[in-house]
């Protein structure tokens, strides 16, 4: 518990850089002199250790721009990796960060292959996730889709 509570709190602190160093926050004047600097709430940090993915949940505070997000989605890349993905409009994101990247390749193995395609009729293998499930489809309920390759192979 102890434990957990010390990579969430450390996790929060590398947000709150990313925000920094994005310049997503506001400032403001205290009654003593002193400049406040406040930053978009934090909702929730959750480490899936099953999917090895640690997921953000913020809101941007009321007058911020949601473009700048989008826009300095770079500055979230230096400070978290390539492998991340964020989702969100207008005030609620969630930034994903997943611990490997999608691979170039992808080795097909006949018994995850078979595990996929079994609950369907006539089952296509499309790719794997950023999980490494296989992602799989019924061609019977979805006879339109388009399947490319190259010539020649």
């Amino acid at each position: 518990m102890i434990k957990e509570f010390l990579y969430k709190s450390k996790a929060k602190a590398e947000l709150i850089k990313a925000f920094r160093s994005a310049e997503l926050y506001k400032t403001y004047k205290s009654k003593g002199g002193n400049e406040r600097t406040i930053f978009p709430q934090i909702h929730e940090i959750h480490l899936d250790k099953l999917a090895k993915t640690l997921r953000y949940t913020f809101t941007l505070l009321n007058g911020m721009d949601p473009k700048e997000v989008k826009k300095k989605e770079f500055v979230f890349r230096q400070h978290f990796g390539r492998s991340i993905s964020i989702e969100g409009d207008l005030k609620k994101y969630v930034l994903t960060i997943y611990a490997t990247s999608m691979p170039k390749e992808l080795p097909y193995k006949v018994q995850g292959v078979r595990e996929a395609v079994s609950p369907f009729t006539i089952g296509i293998i499309c790719g794997k996730d950023r999980n490494g499930q296989y992602n799989a489809f019924d061609l019977l309920k979805q006879p339109h889709i388009l399947i490319a390759g190259e010539t020649g192979s």
